[in-house]
């Protein structure tokens, strides 16, 4: 009992929730109970989880004050991050906040969310008391997972984030594995960012791979086993909307793909179909399909990965 006590993890599902109970579901069933882990959810106080799938399951429920624009929480996290060049003050990296505050737009894209939900959670983790974590999950309530996450091995100074979405250079910052012990390298990016930030960091996955780079956080890779997805008409920060029904998901419950290459990784980590819903059979999802086709022609006898489990016949 006091081995599993040590070894226990706990998965932390950060921001607002999205997703739909088809991927809160797949939360319980592919990542709690295979990992045996506790679950903390931490949401703005304006959120309203009422009886929902993710609260009935939660260990810990944790609130974090949400302002216009983020500047009111920034300013109470890192009060010198108004000290950054207003001109580097941009889209993505620093999406959410209002440059100059006032009533302004705030900029586009989440970065500044993101890294301030980051040290919110680094709070509330220092000052757990009766839990001993070994590991922690950090993720997002919109994820769908295929298959059950894996048990990845523990190690201080070692990072696990899985395969793609790293966009120009940088790392995926949707989803990461680490030590308890390691919590503060991994999770201190807003602090780092005030202080090193340059033109020359495009988006939080830049930002993000220079950060774990300067704190000595070792990155493994793993194999995709999850999807974001949304709820039909859904519109993210960008302002844009779902793409296509996630493939072998087609009913009126469908779950919408917001980024089909994330699909393509799960589908070959998980061995799903790639048969695009016939609504959508001219989509990102189809032409892949096309392409691992003309791929079995020429290689029958090598292994696709990232091709999934096909419904038609193969060649």
């Amino acid at each position: 009992m006091g081995v599993e006590k040590l070894n226990k993890t706990l998965v932390c599902v950060i921001g607002s929730v999205r997703g739909g109970d088809r991927a809160h579901w797949s939360l319980v069933e592919q990542v709690l109970r295979p990992l045996q882990a506790d679950l903390a959810v931490l949401v703005g106080f304006r959120e309203k989880l009422g009886s929902s799938v993710l609260l009935s399951h939660a260990t810990h429920v944790w609130r974090v004050p949400e302002a216009r624009g983020w500047n009111a929480l920034l300013d109470e996290l890192v009060p010198r991050w108004k000290s950054v060049n207003r001109s580097l003050l941009r889209d993505n990296v620093w999406g959410g906040v209002v440059p100059g505050g006032g009533r302004g737009l705030p900029l586009k894209g989440s970065g500044a969310i993101i890294f301030s939900l980051r040290l919110v959670l680094l709070g509330y983790l220092d000052a757990l008391r009766g839990h001993h974590y070994h590991a922690v999950v950090l993720t997002r309530s919109d994820h769908l997972y295929g298959c059950a996450h894996p048990r990845l091995p523990i190690s201080e100074g070692v990072i696990h984030i899985p395969e793609g979405e790293d966009y120009w250079g940088g790392v995926t910052d949707r989803h990461a594995v680490f030590a308890f012990a390691s919590r503060a390298k991994a999770l201190r990016v807003l602090p780092w960012l005030v202080e090193n930030d340059s033109a020359a960091i495009g988006n939080p996955e830049q930002a993000m791979w220079k950060y774990l780079a300067a704190q000595q956080l070792w990155i493994e890779r793993f194999p995709r086993p999850m999807v974001v997805v949304m709820q039909q008409g859904d519109a993210n920060r960008w302002g844009t909307t779902t793409t296509e029904p996630m493939p072998g998901a087609c009913g009126a419950d469908a779950a919408w793909l917001k980024y089909s290459s994330e699909y393509v990784l799960m589908a070959g980590t998980c061995n799903l179909t790639m048969e695009p819903c016939p609504s959508h059979a001219q989509t990102a999802t189809a032409n892949f399909l096309r392409w691992c086709d003309r791929q079995r022609t020429f290689n029958a006898s090598s292994p696709l990965r990232g091709c999934g489990l096909k419904l038609r016949a193969t060649h």
